[in-house]
């Protein structure tokens, strides 16, 4: 993750990223997204592939190269294996930390059995999430075979949000001269992220003067033109921070996410709800269980929402920002702590030592 970068960088700490792909197109990265704030921080990123075989290969001579602590933090568990793996075959001692960002209830079968197995790779694992984690365990104890082969212990350190780039006053922002009420789409243009909710709510908005700007990377562009006939209140803002908007005074941020019934434990505050957050940019949502961030479930900033009732959403946007941006900066502030990336540095700080 950038973020976790980031914090290395600033607190000088030695790192490499390692990511298991082939470079991205521009318009589908997230380099492009921070855009002058990586550049600013810069950092050596290590594209290698997909190729398991060259990965392999990659981690054996890093592992050979590297001093007699081999520390690796990871967030993909397949990435676990192929380190374990590597260093197996150099016959060194190599310490996996690993983070779980996904619902396994999500998986098929025999995916879910296979993500499972290859989690054993690590040293020691932790999610990202407490749904997350909630949902691994209630799905290992409905599996006798995975019952008793998995013994790690699990736990939960939940991922914030590096403040300092969130803040970065180097971004432009977009000029406050509308007084319309707007709202705010931040994310991937797929069906689990809301897309279909996200047309109903464009649609509504051409009713009742409501602008519309929707946040996301370029790769969707022609998708968005295809099928947004009437852009009249809408703006299409590619690769940029949430920042972009900061001086908006009646912008209200929605992630209208879909849950699989299979989900028993919902999350529906992501990491685009706390970067919004802690710009004073109320937020709503679908759904959450508030098990990873409880200090939010009361606050003023985070909306439920059934998006079902669009009727309603003009009223509760403007329940939401009838507070002065500046005043919701202020209640923004005191959740900053809960949101920031540092305690999970700190998680791995320790893991590290």
């Amino acid at each position: 993750m950038l973020d976790e970068c980031y914090y290395c960088v600033d607190h000088k700490l030695d790192f490499r990223l390692v990511v298991l792909d082939s470079h991205p197109s521009d318009e589908n990265s997230m380099i492009q997204v921070d855009g002058e704030y990586f550049d600013k921080k810069y950092f050596r990123i290590e594209f290698i592939g997909k190729r398991n075989f060259k990965r392999i290969i990659y981690f054996i001579k890093l592992i050979r190269a590297l001093d007699k602590k081999n520390v690796f933090i990871t967030h993909s568990v397949s990435g676990s294996t192929l380190i374990r793996i590597a260093g197996l075959i150099s016959k060194k001692r190599v310490n996996i930390i690993l983070w779980i960002h996904q619902f396994i209830f999500l998986s098929d079968r025999t995916q879910a059995i296979k993500r499972i197995i290859y989690s054993l790779s690590a040293s020691k694992i932790y999610f990202g999430a407490k749904q997350f984690e909630l949902d691994w365990k209630d799905y290992i104890a409905s599996n006798k075979f995975l019952s008793f082969i998995f013994k790690k212990e699990m736990h939960c350190s939940r991922i914030g949000i590096y403040l300092d780039r969130v803040f970065w006053n180097g971004y432009p922002a977009l000029s406050n001269k509308s007084s319309n009420f707007s709202v705010t789409f931040a994310s991937r243009i797929v069906h689990w992220k809301g897309l279909d909710s996200l047309i109903n709510i464009y649609d509504f908005s051409q009713r009742v003067n409501l602008k519309c700007f929707i946040m996301t990377s370029k790769i969707y562009s022609n998708y968005l033109e295809s099928i947004v006939a009437n852009k009249s209140n809408l703006s299409i803002i590619f690769n940029k921070s949430p920042n972009f908007l900061r001086l908006l005074e009646k912008n209200v941020h929605i992630y209208p996410t879909v849950f699989d019934k299979r989900l028993k434990y919902r999350q529906g505050i992501g990491l685009n709800v706390l970067e919004f957050l802690a710009l004073g940019i109320p937020s709503i949502i679908s759904e959450d269980n508030f098990q990873t961030f409880p200090e939010l479930e009361n606050s003023e900033l985070i909306k439920i929402y059934d998006w079902k009732r669009l009727e309603e959403l003009p009223g509760l946007i403007k329940n939401l920002t009838s507070l002065p941006l500046n005043n919701r900066k202020i209640l923004a502030k005191n959740l900053l702590p809960y949101i920031s990336i540092d305690p999970h540095m700190r998680t791995i700080l320790d893991e590290i030592a």
